[in-house]
Order: structure tokens, then C-alpha cells, then sequence
């Protein structure tokens, strides 16, 4: 058994009787160690929640415990020593620590061994803590069945469990994200986010496995989303991508008890806090001209390029020179939602936007838009960018660059003139009934929509 430094123990200065191991506390900053020895460390000014948080992670319950009969010639140590740790969580394995410990402490004197002697079935009731006790039974049945029914008088009991639903061992989180990481179809971006929330969550909790994943662990890491600063969207996001990756275990065959006990586990993630009412905030025609002065040319291609092709200011740094055809004036691409939901959008480029592009200078560098460093810009780079064109230009916060995107996009569907159809294949949405290829074959049936935005901004 694992042998380690003696880990502290802090005392609450509101009852020296609540004692919690593997807890210390640095001014307003407290530190927690698990018996395996991986630590969190958090902020917390107030004792009282900094002891529950701890509970939370250590999975300490005080009161639960559950009576169990045994005999006396069972309580010998030496135990645990036939255990096979392999695939247990870190719950399963601690519990068998202190299964082990405790069986050390315990001792027998000459009385009691003579009566075990003439006695050797006479029974000795325990009150064992479930923390220790359930880990270490579904161990029991999964590793070492036909003992178990050897005790419990059913001699097929390992047979019986055969097909049954008993878990053989706690599925392994980081399985699970290779799992999502290869199979999902989504977009490497898109599962980069996914996974990076999973692991923060995997860092706070200290969850190694799906066992670890605990009521108690997920309420705390819960308690850490709502107190933070996230914004009501992204609390959603953080438990919902968590739920994303369990759940596709499933999809890929694995222990689907398990799986759904731990999905069941994770619906405390949930917030109250309401969604913005987002409203689209489309640029007036005046303060986009403001912005076309301010730019002294530098900024013309964005501008023009961002609302006439109804783009984020990402979608912009990300363009390349084959989604242009310059010589019919037209563009056309594939918005690659997950590498199944291919969404197609198209637009067909005003005067003024073809002249910008044909103006810049091409490299061997496949994007429209090159740094000096050679490199395509950076999103948030020129988000800054804008911010300083917006102060030249002396528009108020309110106008950024996806105001661009919101004008485009409510001047073509509010024309008369354009089918709704077209306006959503202009702004990258799904659009049922047209097809990839027509789209791409046909990128000026977008012609309506384009005229529609040009009405609404220009001449330039």
C-alpha cells in the first residue's frame, strides 16, 4: 500500500470538533490534498464555505455510514493486499486505503482470540462509512464476484452478473475525451472548446474517472461557475460541453450504465441566470461611411469586404483567395459547421469590393488578408484595430464590427424584393432547399440579397 507524507488537517475556529483532513488554509486562500496527493487550491473568504467546497472534493460526509456484520476471524490485516488496482477510480482506491488502515488499527487481545477460537463465526457489527464501504463493494462485485457469493450464499453470483449491468471498472474521463476528440465530427476548433471546459471541470473537481464524478463534486464545481464572472451563455456553455462529452460515450458503445448514472449525476449543472435578449444592432449608413473616412484607405477592404459579404471579423482574417472568382465577380464557400452540416454561402461583389481585391498584393500565402509578419491576422488583433478606427471615427462603444454584419444581413431579408432563402445563404445560415452544389455552381443567385445591402449602404 501507498505510504506518503502525513497531509494536514485543519481545524474550524468555529468548532474545534469539525476537523477536515487534507485541508489548510494560507490567509484567504485554502488548499486541498487528496489522499492520492493531487491538490486544489481555491479563494475563498469565508470559512464556513471554504470547509463545504472542501467536504465537496474530499466526498467527506460525516453521518452516512452503514452496519455491517463480520467475524471475527475475518478482521486480520493483510486484506486489500490482493486488490488489483488497475482500472479503479481514485475514490475506490483511497476507500481501500482506509479499509486497510483502519484493519491495522485494529487489535485483538488473548480474550478475544480464544473466543475466536471456540467461536470462530460469532459476529462483530461495524459501522462502516459508505464512503468506504460502496466503492469497495462494487469493486467486490466486479473484480472478485464468485467470493462475494460464496459469503452471500449464491455460488452463481458471478455467472448471474455476467451479463448484467454491474460497471467492471469506472470508465476513465480522459478515455472518454480521446473517444470525442477522434470520432466526434465536429470542428477541431469547436472540440478544442469542448475539451478545454471538460478538463478545467476535471481540474477543479480532481475527477479522474466517471465514479469520481460525484453529487457532491459536481455541486461544488457548480458552486465555482455561478460565483465566477461568466456571463449567463457561457455558464451554459461550460455545463452543456461537459454533457456533450459523457453523453458520446455512448454513441461510441461504451458502459451505458455508467454513462447515464454520471449524465443523471450532471443535472445539477444547470444556471437560473437568464439569457440576454440579444436584438440585432445593424450600423447606420452614416456611421459606416464615418468609418470608411477615419480608415484613410487602410480599412477599406475590410469594411467593404465584412458587409458585403455579410462576415464576422473572424470569418475575414480566415478568407482565401480560392473562395474568389475575381474575373466573374462572385464569391463562394462552404461553412463547415461539423464536417457533416456543411452549410454553403455565397455573395456576388459590388464594384467597389472587387476593385479593394484586386489591389491587394498576392503572396504565396492563400489568405486575402496578410500581416506584415506574412501570417493571416488575428482575431483579436484586429478586433483592437477596430476599437482605435471606432475613437478616430468618434462612434459611440456600440458599433463594432459585427454591427457591419447585423446591417448586411437586415437589409436582405427586410427587402421586399429578396427571398429569405438567399438573404440566409448571404449570412452563412442553414437554408433547406438549396443545395451545396447550386450554391456553388450558382453563386449569383445572391444577387437580390447583394443589390438589397448595396440599396441600404452605398455608393462608397
Amino acid at each position: 500500500m501507498r505510504v506518503g507524507r502525513k497531509i494536514k488537517c485543519h481545524v474550524a475556529s468555529y468548532d474545534t470538533n469539525v476537523k477536515i483532513p487534507g485541508l489548510s488554509q494560507q490567509g484567504k486562500r485554502w488548499r486541498v490534498v487528496t489522499r492520492s496527493g493531487k491538490e486544489v487550491r481555491f479563494t475563498e473568504p469565508d470559512e464556513h464555505r471554504a470547509i463545504e467546497r472542501a467536504k465537496a472534493l474530499l466526498e467527506i460526509n460525516d453521518n452516512a455510514t452503514t452496519p455491517v456484520e463480520v467475524t471475527l476471524g475475518e478482521l486480520v490485516p493483510g486484506l486489500p493486499q490482493n486488490f488489483d488496482i488497475d482500472g479503479m477510480s481514485e475514490a475506490q482506491i483511497n476507500a481501500v486505503d482506509e479499509v486497510y488502515e483502519s484493519l491495522q488499527d485494529f487489535t485483538i487481545d488473548e480474550e478475544a482470540a480464544r473466543y475466536d477460537d471456540e467461536f470462530p463465526d460469532a459476529p462483530i457489527r461495524l459501522n462502516v462509512p459508505d464512503r468506504i464501504l460502496w466503492p469497495w463493494l462494487a469493486h467486490q462485485l466486479a473484480h472478485n464476484a464468485e467470493a462475494v457469493g460464496r459469503k452471500v450464499g449464491i455460488p452463481d453470483l458471478e455467472e448471474r452478473l455476467r451479463g448484467s449491468a454491474v460497471p467492471r471498472q469506472s470508465l476513465k474521463l480522459q478515455k472518454l475525451i480521446d473517444s470525442y476528440k477522434e470520432h466526434n465530427p465536429s470542428t477541431d476548433r469547436a472540440k478544442r472548446g469542448a475539451i478545454a471546459e471538460f478538463e478545467w471541470m476535471m481540474e477543479q473537481t480532481q475527477a479522474r474517472t466517471l465514479a469520481d464524478l460525484s453529487h457532491e463534486r459536481l455541486l461544488a464545481f457548480k458552486r465555482i461557475i455561478e460565483e465566477s464572472e461568466l456571463a449567463p451563455g457561457s455558464k451554459q456553455f461550460v455545463f452543456s460541453k461537459i454533457k456533450t462529452i459523457i453523453g458520446f460515450g455512448l454513441k461510441m458503445g461504451m458502459d451505458e450504465v455508467q454513462i447515464r448514472s454520471a449524465l443523471d449525476r450532471c443535472k445539477v449543472l444547470w444556471t437560473a441566470d437568464a439569457l440576454p435578449d440579444v436584438q440585432p444592432n445593424p450600423i447606420r449608413k452614416a456611421d459606416f461611411h464615418k468609418l470608411l473616412t477615419a480608415g484613410n484607405g487602410t480599412w477599406r477592404a475590410w469594411l467593404l469586404v465584412g458587409l458585403n459579404l455579410c462576415l464576422h471579423i473572424e470569418e475575414v482574417c480566415q478568407l482565401q483567395w480560392d473562395q474568389f472568382d475575381l474575373e466573374a465577380g462572385t464569391f463562394a464557400t462552404i461553412r463547415n459547421k461539423t464536417k457533416r452540416r456543411r452549410i454553403p454561402r455565397a455573395a456576388v461583389l459590388w464594384t467597389e469590393t472587387l476593385e479593394v481585391l484586386k489591389k491587394i498584393k498576392r503572396t504565396d500565402n492563400p489568405y486575402v488578408f496578410v500581416s506584415t509578419h506574412g501570417t493571416r491576422y488575428n482575431r483579436s488583433t484586429r478586433v483592437n484595430d477596430f476599437r482605435d478606427l471606432r475613437t478616430k471615427a468618434g462612434l459611440p462603444e456600440d458599433v463594432t464590427f459585427d454591427t457591419l454584419r447585423d446591417g448586411s444581413y437586415s437589409a436582405a431579408i427586410n427587402d421586399p424584393k429578396t427571398e429569405e432563402r438567399f438573404a440566409r445563404v448571404l449570412a452563412g445560415h442553414r437554408s433547406p432547399g438549396l443545395q451545396d452544389n447550386y450554391v456553388l455552381r450558382n453563386p449569383k443567385c445572391v444577387a437580390g440579397a447583394c443589390e438589397a445591402v448595396y440599396r441600404a449602404y452605398g455608393p462608397f
